[in-house]
């Protein structure tokens, strides 16, 4: 056998040479803190809460009303009349 000749891994893949650009990366583990099903949950709830507080705020504070009734199922209906009406 000659001195020369390239060994192949068990892998059946040549090594990269060292030096390459195409060096095998080191592979972490994938773990995850939160799982992905409370990450959506989480995201949805927090949104939910941004759009009523934003809808409390600018009903109560800049539109000059009562804060609660911008939760009021009849100031909503209201507001989609007056968007919906053609006059």
């Amino acid at each position: 056998m000659s001195a020369a000749v390239d060994r192949v891994p068990a892998s059946g893949k040549p090594a990269p040479a060292k030096g390459s650009r195409k060096q095998k990366r080191v592979e972490k583990g994938h773990s995850q803190s939160i799982p992905i099903w409370l990450r959506i949950v989480l995201l949805l709830t927090i949104s939910l809460m941004a759009l009523l507080i934003g809808a409390i705020i600018g009903y109560g504070v800049v539109g000059d009303g009562v804060p609660t009734d911008a939760l009021k199922f009849d100031t909503w209906s209201h507001i989609v009349d007056l968007v919906t009406s053609r006059e």
